[in-house]
């Protein structure tokens, strides 16, 4: 990445995509990871047009246009000008002052697009001096988009469960973009205010006996929503009230998995795939609070959900990463009871019946090679406490090898800097500790350089004497 004085400071092999693994993000990511065998598009299929759209129809082709262009890594660009383009177009037919519900939905819709599709733009620019003000004016804008698309929701007249979705929608997009530069008091707010329009959402399909085929989204919507806020409570240190909306997430799971059917096309995978991800993050929680035997508990509960999840969705990488996770989570359980002998099992399971299994899918999926470095490490640093050289020298080795994998890839969501800072930092680690001194010294100057890490980090770093 170029810095304001134009010298480089990016590593060899890591132009992009590096994010640490964490639950709650696991499917946005998966679905913006392109496949390489995808044929490549006409560049006249896609030609910028010079104008911005006029009528409604015009606006909605040029979604169309930005949202196939926006699947292909290397158009992204292109795919945001385009929704710029629609977003003028819309705003402008919203002014004209006989604007009706269709126009304004339109309108907030693609506003929370463009919010998404320019982040992601910036995250995918190489790491340089200035990547943290770029962000932080990237996710400024985005939470400015958001609250605009959310007042044009509270105008929506013609149905009150389009409304109340739409409110929810972009209150959770806003907290999602506001919570680094805004704080989590702000977004608290915001997730209490989302929370109440998911629940009423699911009472008013609930009173209908001809909406309740509609119940499981809407479940999954405030269960989910429950999960933000428990996350926020923590980033709070107000771990009565996460404890609190944990519980009612889990008992909102409870009643959405009675509104699923799997035989008529119902995503039971999905649902529990976002469960146990949601137990696995209940679990972490406890954990913080040295309640070990409460965190076992509910991490066993995590698994059972996962390793379900994987088997109503055959083929689905997602499910595995995250049932890695979980086993990562049981094997720091273990470890802060001072069993070791569980923890070193729990981590092997991390990798043969997670990571391991979603990288023969495949073997650039970011999550899993980030996974088999997390899990390798830490059984390195085990096998270092009981003296077994040749098990440690074998585990970092391959933990080295993993990062290096998970730096290389360019083509899925690389998360904000602060994550990509945190990767490249655990690969130096694992570099040196595999005895690849100067290639972790390098990636070592480079995050200096870009204000990833300082030199008093790294001089107390044991993984990096």
């Amino acid at each position: 990445c170029t810095n304001t004085c134009g010298s480089l400071c990016v590593a060899p092999k890591m132009p992009s995509g590096y994010v640490p693994p964490h639950v709650k993000r696991r499917h946005e990511r998966a679905a913006n990871e392109v496949s390489t065998s995808r044929s490549p598009r006409s560049s006249s299929q896609y030609a910028l047009t010079t104008s911005n759209p006029v009528t409604f129809d015009e606006c909605m082709k040029t979604l169309t246009r930005a949202e196939k262009m926006s699947k292909q890594h290397n158009k992204r660009s292109e795919a945001v000008a385009l929704f710029e383009q629609a977003v003028t177009g819309l705003r402008n037919l919203a002014r004209s002052g006989n604007a009706g519900d269709e126009v304004r939905v339109a309108l907030a819709d693609t506003l929370l697009q463009v919010a998404r599709e320019t982040t992601l733009a910036v995250r995918f620019l190489p790491l340089r001096e200035s990547t943290r003000f770029e962000e932080r004016a990237t996710a400024d804008r985005a939470v400015a988009l958001c609250e605009e698309a959310f007042t044009l929701y509270e105008q929506v007249k013609r149905d009150d469960l389009e409304r109340s979705n739409g409110i929810a929608t972009a209150l959770s997009a806003v907290v999602e973009y506001a919570a680094e530069t805004r704080g989590y008091a702000f977004t608290r707010d915001a997730l209490s205010r989302a929370t109440a329009e998911y629940d009423a959402i699911a009472r008013l399909l609930e009173s209908d006996a001809n909406t309740q085929g509609d119940m499981l989204p809407a479940l999954w919507n405030a269960a989910d929503a429950r999960l933000k806020y428990a996350e926020n409570a923590i980033e709070l240190a107000d771990f009565d009230a996460a404890k609190h909306s944990y519980a009612e997430m889990i008992a909102i799971y409870e009643k959405a998995c009675g509104f699923a059917d799997a035989s008529q096309g119902d995503d039971l995978g999905g649902l529990l795939y976002d469960w146990g991800c949601s137990v696995t993050s209940f679990a972490q929680c406890m954990l913080k609070l040295d309640a070990h035997e409460d965190a076992m508990r509910v991490i066993v509960v995590a698994i059972e959900k996962l390793k379900s999840a994987s088997s109503f969705s055959l083929g689905a990488i997602e499910p595995l990463n995250a049932l890695g996770d979980a086993y990562q989570t049981k094997a720091e359980i273990f470890m802060a009871r001072g069993d070791d002998n569980s923890a070193c099992e729990s981590f092997k399971l991390a990798m043969s019946e997670g990571f391991d299994r979603a990288l023969r899918s495949n073997a650039s999926n970011l999550d899993g090679n980030i996974g088999i470095g997390e899990a390798s490490m830490e059984l390195g640093r085990l096998c270092l406490k009981y003296n077994d050289i040749d098990g440690s020298k074998s585990s970092f080795e391959r933990a080295w090898a993993s990062y290096q994998k998970a730096m290389a890839n360019t083509e899925a969501d690389p998360g904000g800097c602060e994550e990509r800072f945190s990767v490249v930092y655990n690969a130096a680690c694992a570099a040196n500790r595999a005895g690849f001194v100067d290639a972790s010294k390098e990636l070592l100057s480079m995050l200096i350089i870009c204000n990833g890490t300082t030199r008093e980090a790294i001089n107390s770093d044991v993984d990096l004497q």
